[in-house]
């Protein structure tokens, strides 16, 4: 009981932090709708003044309140001069001058005070606080106070002054506020202004936890995106309360749960995203606003940016076999849970997309950027003309015949050794980043997966979600009916298979680039069952499952692994099937479901 109260307070002190970046964020976005991906480095480079001052001998609370108003006006200029010419921009384009923001702060802070780690003074005192046979650090408990005063401040500021009440009436409704004398623009500038000063505040009371380097709010800025996501970017007071749960559940998760460690910690934010996006985009104390889940979207997003920078190579390495197998299980999904045909041979087209790749790269030394769509050609054709006699076979009998193509497939690899180099495989180099790009080979990779996921996912959802999606329900619900209607079963059918294939096949191409290597063994039967395994679990007939489903298929075998080194596939087989007893529809319509018993709990409409 006495480490919990500790981890508790720990993780409330910590989630504090992020409840105020949490809350800067937000009030940018109420304001502008725009999620500013720079606002960490800002903080950052506001950590950095006070930093200078207290080298040059400034007492603390000076170079505190002399660097929170320096913020405050930093804030409002940019606003002014590089915010307010893009305002009328697409959205996606204002991201992007953040981007570029949060690039230049910290280049800038890289260039001036160096990316050595510096100790940042903490306000409080040393001496450890003892309540009972509980040790609370003093700094965490400043942490939390500071953070509730600041929020106490806000709060008053915005219910009972004419300049906070100006500045809720312009975020809220700009049109009416221009009605009534309110300059807006200034009001905008204002919230841009309050957001930096809550930001160096943040900035200042973690920099003696983690230290001052100019990358040391990265991994914050991720939590505080997760914290703004849960609470809500509609709702101040739950991206405060969203920040404050994820600090504590962050601290318990890596204290109790002993797989996670101190990597996967970060990726808990990244979980808490994806979940709330699909149970409630709007986050717990949100409006249902349609533009909601789009900010939802980005931010997670921009978080999935931000994750390679805070995560070793290998845990990268990882999260990059995630994002292709969730290509793959897109594919696959789009078949079977759209429409309603059977493949246990998937991995079959995973291999031949693998060795198209690695074929053309180390036979004739073709660019690796043009192997991957011509791999996802090469497939669409393999499982187009596979599907043409298909269509005579249903069910169970798919099933075999798919079953069986996974079989054959590494028998056929082995045979034309003089192209796939036999039992032996072939050996990659994997590719380097174009020229400029300051990154490793494993995080290009990652980059590389991501940007292929993105654009794929969005083609998916267009398909699926239109007039071609409706036609393939139809012929898995009842393909009489469809037929009446006009729909051209056996060309939906075999269109399907070959989309599906060449899915998966541009996924096997990713693979081979991320693996640096491809042997017909590697793709045995077992891959096109865990292939199945990962839909059923993400969720049939659901886009993001997917993402859920590559998730389940990259991690869960290793902490069966770490849980028994002996019988680990016995643990696997245990978490599958609890699996499906506690969610038989899947992870995403496990979330769907808990989605609209909150809506109709709380009387409102489902995110």
């Amino acid at each position: 009981m006495d480490v919990f109260l500790q981890q508790v307070v720990s993780g409330l002190a910590t989630g504090g932090i992020y409840a105020s970046l949490a809350l800067a964020l937000v009030m940018i976005y109420q304001a502008t709708d725009v999620v500013n991906f720079a606002q960490g480095e800002m903080a950052m480079f506001s950590t950095y003044l006070a930093w200078s001052m207290l080298n040059r001998g400034a007492p603390y609370w000076l170079a505190f309140a002399l660097t929170a108003a320096i913020a405050f006006v930093g804030g409002l200029a940019i606003e002014r001069l590089i915010i307010r010419p893009v305002e009328n921009a697409p959205v996606l384009a204002i991201v992007i001058v953040t981007l570029g923001l949060l690039v230049i702060f910290n280049s800038v802070a890289g260039w001036l005070y160096s990316y050595i780690i510096q100790p940042f003074p903490s306000p409080f005192p040393r001496a450890p606080i003892r309540i009972g046979r509980v040790v609370f650090g003093p700094h965490d408990l400043g942490v939390i106070g500071v953070t509730l005063v600041m929020l106490v401040l806000l709060w008053l500021f915005f219910r009972f002054t004419s300049l906070g009440l100006a500045l809720r009436a312009a975020a809220q409704n700009p049109a009416g506020s221009r009605l009534v004398g309110i300059r807006v623009g200034w009001m905008l500038a204002l919230g841009w202004g309050l957001a930096a000063l809550i930001g160096a505040v943040a900035g200042m009371m973690v920099a003696p936890i983690i230290f001052l380097e100019p990358n040391m709010m990265s991994g914050i800025l991720i939590y505080a995106f997760a914290s703004a996501t849960l609470g809500g970017f509609t709702s101040p007071g739950g991206a405060v309360l969203g920040g404050f749960l994820v600090g504590v559940i962050e601290n318990l998760a890596g204290t109790y749960v002993s797989f996670i460690g101190t990597d996967l910690k970060l990726t808990l934010a990244l979980l808490v995203i994806i979940m709330v996006l699909l149970v409630k985009p709007s986050g717990l104390f949100g409006q249902a606003v349609v533009r909601r889940r789009a900010a939802g979207l980005l931010t997670l997003v921009g978080v999935a940016c931000l994750l390679p920078f805070e995560l070793s190579d290998y845990r990268t390495f990882q999260f990059t076999q995630v994002f292709i197998y969730a290509i793959a299980l897109l594919g696959l999904n789009m078949l079977t849970g759209y429409n309603g045909q059977i493949s246990l041979g998937h991995g079959a087209f995973y291999a031949i997309g693998a060795y198209t790749t690695a074929i053309m790269i180390d036979r004739w030394g073709v660019p690796y950027g043009w192997t991957i769509p011509v791999a996802g050609l090469v497939c669409l054709l393999a499982g187009f003309l596979f599907g043409i006699p298909a269509l005579r076979l249903e069910g169970l009998y798919l099933a075999l015949a798919t079953f069986a193509l996974a079989l054959a497939v590494p028998q056929i690899l082995k045979h034309f050794d003089a192209w796939t180099g036999g039992s032996q495989g072939i050996v990659l180099s994997k590719p380097s980043p174009p020229a400029g790009l300051p990154l490793s080979p494993d995080r290009w990779l990652y980059f590389l997966s991501l940007g292929f996921l993105l654009l794929l996912f969005v083609l998916g959802w267009n398909l699926l979600r239109g007039r071609t999606g409706r036609a393939l329900v139809a012929i898995r619900d009842n393909p009489i009916a469809a037929g009446a209607m006009g729909v051209n079963a056996a060309l939906y059918k075999s269109l399907t298979f070959g989309v599906s294939a060449a899915y998966t096949g541009i996924a096997g191409a990713l693979g081979a680039l991320a693996i640096a290597f491809v042997a017909p063994d590697t793709f045995n039967v077992f891959l096109s069952i865990t292939f199945l395994v990962g839909i059923v679990v993400g969720g049939l007939a659901s886009i993001g499952g997917a993402v859920f489903g590559a998730l389940f298929i990259q991690f869960v075998p290793n902490w069966a692994q770490a849980i028994s080194k002996a019988a680990p596939w016995a643990i696997y087989g245990v978490f599958l099937i609890g699996f499906m007893y506690v969610m038989p529809r899947g992870i995403a319509g496990a979330l769907r479901l808990l989605g609209r018993r909150l809506a109709r709990a709380t009387g409102s409409r489902p995110g």
